[in-house]
């Protein structure tokens, strides 16, 4: 049966099948696989707290929660992993992302409740490019990231 449950959650989160499933170049991006014991569920529209049952943690890859064009549409989803209560992994595409999105989150919820506090991520992509925000800086998926116990 299943032992851990883990619920990816954004617009380029690989489907693991439904309506939302990953149709472009699916030899590419296959979906995602789980070992035995693990479930792997995704959400690539808000999701509410139906959908987060039996979540023990969310994955929010670079979600840009706290940007200003994408903070709104976070807002059903942010709430229902808040009230899910489930410890979340946020990775952000460079520094200055990750910290408009840990002040987005402390605005809205408080204080962080760290339990990996935000550092280079090891398992960042090697590809970089210049952000379309500030072509001074150079963006990676995934360089950052940081595990709260609860939003």
């Amino acid at each position: 049966g299943v032992e851990w449950s883990l619920h990816f959650v954004g617009p380029e989160a690989a489907s693991t099948g439904g309506a939302d499933a990953w149709t472009a170049w699916p030899e590419l991006y296959p979906a995602p696989k789980a070992p035995a014991g693990i479930r792997l569920t995704t959400s690539r529209a808000p999701c509410d707290a139906a959908s987060l049952a039996g979540a023990d943690a969310v994955a929010l890859f670079n979600p840009g929660v706290g940007h200003p064009a994408l903070a709104d549409g976070w807002t059903p989803t942010l709430d229902a992993i808040r009230d899910a209560g489930v410890p979340v992994l946020a990775t952000a595409l460079s520094d200055a992302d990750q910290q408009r999105d840990l002040d987005a989150l402390a605005a809205r919820y408080g204080p962080a409740d760290f339990v990996v506090p935000p550092e280079d991520n090891p398992f960042a992509s090697r590809d970089a490019w210049p952000d379309p925000e500030d072509s001074s800086c150079v963006v990676r998926a995934n360089a950052r990231a940081c595990v709260f116990g609860r939003l």
